[in-house]
């Protein structure tokens, strides 16, 4: 098998130059062939200890990668980077290593995160950012534990900043504008950092933990609505998306907070500073927020505080 593969290999870079397309397929196949010939050698036959299995491995996930730069085609890349992904799995028999685990992880993740710079391939960042958060999420459901929080805090924070970089630093740093991908890739991570800080901190219970994580989202995403404001001020579109998350973050707290009418008075408020913030601003979507809140509010209002109102 190893054989084969090595010919393949052979024979991609013979028909490099005149059939550049069919030396990738033929590529691809080839490291295919001897990440799955290792894989076989040390699972079913134990041909090799752990260290060389996973030097052997890791050694054809960073060729590849390489190559993928040389012949310019993501979809080589991305065949690594599954196989880089895949070998923890494949290959590791202890299990409860979570930090070693996502130390590699946040590793492969610096090296996607640099090839996106240099080649823009941005459908490699973005299905490893969904890999590595679904990784990072079904831990935290299933193995995680309160020891191992600080741990967790770092692997979050780590994968929030790389992904971060990835989908607005280049564009900002290069002064480029961001594209509807950028957006969507920023606010999906984003998103799926409060899904898992939620987890990480209150253990999934809707408890006050809960109320502390709302809160410090709020603020992450008015600062950044802010930095947002005051360094990408063509960026409109991104602030706007800070500002709702903001925004909601902020309901959100003031409905874990309290209770009764004092949520219904304070939404309000709220409703009214946006509406004025709205008029202020010239921002027709500040005031469309601020109605549906006053009807949300409204809604609460007849449905829940109702019940608790008497004539005595």
């Amino acid at each position: 098998a190893y054989t084969a593969g090595i010919i393949l290999f052979f024979l991609s870079a013979r028909l490099k130059k005149k059939f550049v397309l069919f030396s990738a397929i033929l590529f691809s196949g080839a490291m295919a062939s001897l990440y799955f010939t290792t894989y076989a050698a040390f699972v079913y036959y134990q041909l090799y200890p752990f260290g060389i299995a996973f030097g052997i491995m890791a050694a054809i996930t960073i060729f590849t990668a390489y190559t993928a730069i040389q012949y310019n085609k993501q979809e080589i890349a991305i065949l690594g980077m599954i196989g880089a992904y895949a070998i923890p799995f494949l290959i590791s028999a202890n299990s409860e290593k979570a930090d070693l685990f996502f130390a590699y992880i946040i590793l492969i993740n610096t090296g996607i995160v640099f090839l996106s710079y240099k080649k823009l391939w941005k459908g490699m960042v973005r299905l490893a950012m969904l890999v590595s958060w679904v990784l990072f999420i079904g831990w935290a459901v299933s193995r995680y534990e309160v020891a191992m929080q600080w741990q967790a805090v770092v692997i979050m924070v780590s994968f929030y900043v790389l992904f971060t970089i990835a989908s607005v630093g280049f564009a900002a740093g290069k002064k480029q504008s961001l594209g509807f991908i950028e957006l969507q890739h920023f606010l999906l991570n984003s998103i799926l950092a409060f899904a898992a800080a939620m987890l990480i901190f209150t253990e999934s219970t809707m408890d006050s933990r809960s109320l502390v994580v709302t809160g410090t989202a709020c603020i992450v995403f008015a600062t950044q609505a802010l930095l947002v404001k005051i360094f990408l001020s063509k960026e409109k579109l991104l602030f706007n998306y800070l500002t709702v998350f903001s925004v909601l973050s902020l309901v959100f707290y003031v409905g874990m907070k309290w209770d009764g009418v004092s949520v219904t008075m304070i939404w309000l408020a709220i409703a009214v500073g946006l509406f004025a913030a709205g008029i202020v601003s010239k921002m027709a979507w500040l005031r469309l927020m601020s109605i549906l809140l006053t009807g949300a509010t409204l809604l609460k209002l007849i449905i829940i505080d109702r019940a608790r109102f008497n004539t005595e």
